[in-house]
């Protein structure tokens, strides 16, 4: 966007809509390379329906568990109104909902009816009045997404979202596992015919960090697990847990970044900064060691870079026997 004021800035070019896309698709894909070398997300997220062989205890594929549970979902306030009277603009929201947020990672805001996330620098919470406060270079109208090579005025506030989507995202602990017995045939725990037998069950979180858990036949009521008195040998387990890192570190952060640049094919934009990273990272020595040589990201100083830092926090896990 186009800022009168600003004359200080190392970068005076405009990121176009295409370029952006560029960098989150490499960002995202360097993100997942990441974390599949890690074995946890290095920013938590859920997985559902993760199957394994029913055992006490059983090895979840990612570690970092946070807890059983899905990802719960609550409108709190859509469309809600934007004010841009000061910058950075605020977004208040005065509702019994607010009362049931256990912490402001919880809120997230969007774009109206899209999956566009928009990020707040401050979330404060105050009994039911949650306010959010948003710069206002974060805030381009949808309609202006495709940003124009001379940029947004800073100061015509019409340019800018007037209306945003207020969520809680959550972990909702009231499905954790199913546990299954496929040859449904007594009437021990059910009635049913020879078919899949299932049972609700709970996680119990052994060891966080290398993903050890027990899974055990159990009914949720009221906000509650509560063991159940169905016993029987069940064959499979599916999983539904919350796991990563909490909170992401430095390091992993630019491990990505540096990733992605390793990737992409052209500069992201002609900022002199930005080139001078791009420039870093894409380069592949003349001369190269056996390792940079044969690493799994690449060969390029960036990807060479990465595969360091994320070696140095890997988590290297063994199974169960």
């Amino acid at each position: 966007m186009a800022l009168d004021t600003d004359t200080a800035a190392g970068c005076r070019e405009i990121f176009t809509y295409k370029q952006r896309k560029m960098i989150a698709r490499y960002l995202c894909e360097s993100q997942e390379e990441v974390e599949d070398e890690l074995n946890y997300a290095i920013i938590p997220t859920w997985y559902t329906t993760e199957l394994h062989d029913y055992r006490i205890p059983i090895v979840t594929k990612w570690g970092k568990v946070i807890s059983g549970g899905v990802r719960g979902e609550t409108d709190i306030a859509p469309a809600q109104a934007v004010v841009h009277a000061a910058d950075p603009a605020v977004v208040t929201i005065n509702d019994p909902l607010v009362a049931d947020i256990n912490s402001i990672d919880e809120v997230m805001v969007y774009y109206p009816d899209t999956d566009f996330e928009i990020i707040p620098n401050e979330i404060t919470i105050v009994g039911n009045i949650l306010t959010i406060y948003i710069p206002r270079c974060r805030m381009v109208g949808f309609a202006n997404l495709d940003t124009p090579e001379v940029g947004i005025a800073y100061g015509t506030v019409a340019d800018f979202q007037q209306t945003v989507d207020v969520k809680r995202i959550y972990n909702d602990p009231s499905t954790q596992a199913e546990l299954v017995d496929p040859h449904n045939c007594n009437s021990l725990c059910s009635s049913g015919n020879c078919s899949e037998y299932t049972h609700a069950g709970c996680i119990y979180v052994r060891k966080p960090r290398t993903g050890i858990v027990d899974a055990l036949p159990a009914t949720y009521s009221a906000g509650a697990w509560t063991a159940s008195g169905c016993t029987r040998r069940y064959s499979l387990a599916r999983l539904n847990y919350y796991a990563g890192l909490t909170p992401i570190t430095k390091k992993l952060q630019d491990a990505v970044i540096r990733l992605a640049h390793s990737k992409m094919y052209q500069m992201p934009c002609g900022c002199d900064p930005i080139k001078g990273l791009w420039d870093r990272d894409i380069k592949v020595p003349e001369i190269l060691s056996e390792a940079q040589a044969n690493c799994p990201f690449g060969s390029s100083n960036g990807a060479w870079w990465a595969w360091k830092q994320v070696q140095s926090v890997k988590l290297r896990k063994m199974g169960i026997i």
